[in-house]
């Protein structure tokens, strides 16, 4: 076992570290964050933002997170990638070596004629093979994202009644799970410990010893057309039960974990009118884990002149500290950044705005990847936790944008093999 596979196991309390105004300085970066009475009154904002944020908080039974070590940056790193074909023996040993923790995305190993369901399990065997300990998450959308790639997709066009239908009664276009029908809702949260045909086995190995957790994207508020408000905020509340009634059958199979994502600075009509500038962090009632998936970039970057919106990113790390310390530090944080000034997928601003040319290239994103990771280790680092994790990448979902090397031929990707001694 490499030594870096070695640290990435590790597990020990947090070392005591300098502190200034009741704020310790390895998460708190005051010329990040602002003066230390700025940060202070920030985080009684947010105490107040979890306490009167309007339901009544739900029932979890007593979390336990996963906390990290602190020897190296492998300790707290997470990946959440696609793989479009079946991974190479190279490809998965790469995987177990430098993450703690994976998300196996939609459509994984379509290339290879495989369906999503068939492709995570058979990935997770593979990987706790090589090492038990290895938390495996399984990616699947409340608005049913990329569900054509998956085996569940046939029961979900088999049952139109299902579908999530609009005031006028038309189905909602592309078809979404009505999260208050009974049935659609027992559907959805069977499937990720499903197994094959429902036997909740994968080739003789029951899913609940493979699968630890579920990424749940959309976990927040939904700004659907030709819904109502009173209609959207009771959607709203039907899918919090959703994303509790799959976090209790997790925590009553093996201990695992709902990732809502999660945390969002949209603002506007795309968050909960009930809760304004909770950036959904009281998705915190119903699940164990949440992600921040845009910290520093997308709706946190002016295009207009390629610069950083201050403003939304404290309201970003204020966010991210509210749930690292939800509940005493009981859930957990998964934590994506970017390199660079990412205004979009795999885009930067115009150069005529200021922003640095978006690479064409492999080689160029590997320079851009090298060039952008320690301002992305930095940012991880202001707000680090011990139930917090970190991933950086070029893009959520293909594993060869940063995620997983090439190991056979490492030009044939733009991942940097040197990140991952720090």
């Amino acid at each position: 076992m490499s030594q870096t596979h070695a640290h990435k196991r590790s597990y020990f309390p947090r070392k005591k570290g300098l502190e200034t105004c009741g704020i310790d300085l390895s998460r708190h970066l005051c010329f990040v964050r602002g003066s230390c009475a700025t940060q202070l009154n920030q985080s009684k904002m947010w105490q107040n933002v979890l306490l009167f944020s309007g339901a009544a908080s739900l029932s979890l039974a007593a979390p336990v997170p996963w906390n990290h070590g602190w020897n190296t940056t492998a300790d707290m790193t997470f990946a959440d990638f696609r793989s479009p074909a079946e991974m190479t023996d190279a490809q998965v040993q790469f995987a177990s070596d430098k993450y703690r923790i994976i998300s196996l995305e939609k459509c994984s190993g379509i290339n290879s004629n495989m369906k999503t369901e068939d492709f995570v399990y058979s990935t997770a065997q593979r990987l706790k093979a090589i090492d038990p300990e290895t938390k495996i998450f399984f990616y699947w959308d409340t608005s049913q994202a990329g569900l054509a790639c998956y085996n569940a997709n046939d029961e979900f066009v088999a049952h139109p009644e299902w579908w999530l239908k609009g005031d006028d009664g038309v189905p909602i276009t592309p078809h979404v799970i009505d999260v208050m029908n009974t049935e659609a809702v027992s559907w959805w949260k069977s499937v990720p410990l499903g197994g094959q045909n429902g036997t909740g086995l994968y080739n003789g190995t029951p899913v609940k010893e493979l699968i630890d957790g579920v990424l749940a994207d959309g976990s927040s508020w939904n700004n659907i057309a030709n819904i109502s408000i009173a209609r959207l905020e009771a959607l709203s509340d039907a899918k919090e039960d959703m994303l509790l009634a799959l976090q209790t059958d997790l925590t009553a199979a093996n201990g695992g974990k709902v990732m809502a994502n999660g945390i969002n600075m949209y603002g506007g009509p795309n968050e909960d009118p009930r809760t304004p500038s909770n950036h959904n962090v009281k998705v915190l009632r119903v699940a164990e884990a949440v992600m921040n998936e845009h910290t520093a970039a997308f709706e946190s970057v002016n295009p207009q002149n390629a610069s950083f919106n201050v403003d939304t990113v404290t309201q970003d790390f204020a966010a991210i500290d509210a749930a690292a310390a939800y509940d005493n530090g009981t859930r957990m944080v998964f934590i994506q950044t970017w390199p660079g000034l990412y205004a979009g997928v795999q885009q930067y601003p115009p150069v005529s705005a200021g922003g640095e040319p978006t690479p064409t290239n492999n080689s160029q994103w590997r320079q851009a990847l090298t060039d952008h990771f320690p301002l992305a280790h930095a940012l991880f680092l202001t707000v680090a936790q011990p139930n917090t994790y970190w991933f950086y990448g070029g893009t959520w979902y293909d594993s060869n944008t940063g995620v997983i090397a090439c190991p056979d031929d490492p030009t044939s990707c733009p991942s940097p093999l040197d990140w991952y001694v720090y």
